[in-house]
């Protein structure tokens, strides 16, 4: 159900479903950002997305899982823009799906590195632009948050965070970005079972070119600057060039600068001679 907020009060305003057949667990998570929508179904491993046009909301396209099915996939789900994360718990994995116009495609795979073993791969979820965070299960029966920084299309681990205080199990429960800035959840993180969340900054896994046009993204035309720079010499063509329209004026324009020219040498002339006094 989208909800919609008008003055104080927050409105219903639609209920959408998934196209055909059993719903799969749909609406079991759910993401948005801007007018768009994702909403995992992971009894089909489907994820719906939903864009808003006018006031209604209406399916894009439905992401499915690369590899093959039972992999949880879209048991959680994360978006940003036009980066999408889905976790796939089965499959130890999560899936950066990338928007180019209004066509999803499938971009990487992202699991945990070999140094460091983990299961349920995909518990909690978070995107940006430039960063994703993927939660999961140590065999001690911990949780770690693993950092991926993007480069490009590619997405390398660069980190993992780890509770302040020890390998708890509920660190990482829960995982918001904003930008590079990371909210973890922890349950039950003290000893009298309280809970906690952290702030982490993020911004040094960020390189400088993240933020630059993806690959085959159009670059934004330069801004034009004239050559106001003298020709080298007489041969050298000039910085500024005229439209086809006064070239096409040039050959006239020369006609009649040399008339003018003619006429003021013959009045110079004539007023030479008037001027002149005869020989004795």
């Amino acid at each position: 159900n989208f909800y919609r907020r008008r003055g104080t009060d927050w409105e219903l305003e639609q209920r959408v479903s998934p196209s055909g057949g059993r719903d799969g667990y749909f609406g079991s998570a759910v993401a948005l950002s801007g007018d768009t929508a994702l909403i995992g179904a992971w009894g089909k491993d489907e994820v719906y997305v939903f864009v808003r046009q006018g006031e209604a909301w209406i399916q894009q396209q439905k992401l499915l899982p690369p590899g093959p099915s039972s992999q949880s996939f879209g048991m959680t789900v994360a978006l940003d823009g036009d980066f999408a994360l889905v976790g796939a718990q089965n499959a130890n994995a999560a899936y950066v799906y990338l928007r180019r116009g209004s066509a999803w495609t499938f971009q990487r795979r992202l699991v945990a590195s070999e140094d460091t073993p983990v299961g349920s791969f995909g518990f909690a979820l978070a995107v940006s632009r430039d960063v994703a965070l993927v939660s999961g299960a140590t065999g001690s029966g911990g949780r770690l948050v693993f950092v991926f920084a993007r480069e490009g299309l590619a997405w390398p681990q660069v980190d993992v965070l780890r509770s302040p205080d020890s390998d708890h199990a509920g660190f990482g429960a829960s995982l918001s970005l904003e930008g590079t800035r990371a909210l973890v959840g922890s349950t039950n993180d003290t000893s009298d079972g309280k809970g906690a969340a952290y702030l982490v900054d993020l911004r040094e896994y960020v390189s400088p070119s993240a933020s630059a046009p993806l690959p085959d993204e159009p670059e934004k035309p330069a801004p034009f600057t004239p050559d106001l720079s003298p020709p080298s010499d007489e041969s050298s063509s000039c910085a500024f060039r005229a439209s086809p329209r006064s070239e096409h004026h040039e050959p006239w324009l020369a006609i009649l600068l040399w008339a003018w020219l003619g006429r003021s040498l013959a009045k110079k002339k004539a007023r030479a001679a008037s001027t002149r006094k005869p020989s004795p």
